[in-house]
């Protein structure tokens, strides 16, 4: 399966997810720049326990909880995955 994250704000974003050790092929967890109006190419992700995303806007970084089937936006005051709004799980300044 695969992820997509779609950056719908007015400034970048740099988005890292985690894998696992199972994963299959060559995966990281480097952050990469997905600037706006930007969607990314896609992680390949196959484990069904979830990912953490973590994404820095600005000085802030977020993260939370997606699946392998996650398409991710990102707005300037929310975020949705699959459509649907995700509250991150931990924030630092």
């Amino acid at each position: 399966m695969t992820l997509k994250v779609t950056n719908n704000t007015l400034k970048k974003i740099e988005i890292s997810i985690n894998y696992w050790s199972t994963e299959r092929g060559k995966a990281d967890d480097k952050y990469y720049v997905v600037n706006p109006g930007e969607t990314t190419g896609t992680w390949n992700r196959f484990d069904s326990r979830g990912y953490v995303m973590a994404m820095k806007k600005g000085d802030i970084t977020s993260s939370y909880a997606i699946s392998s089937n996650s398409h991710i936006v990102i707005y300037d005051l929310s975020v949705t995955n699959n459509n649907l709004l995700i509250l991150p799980f931990i924030i630092t300044l």
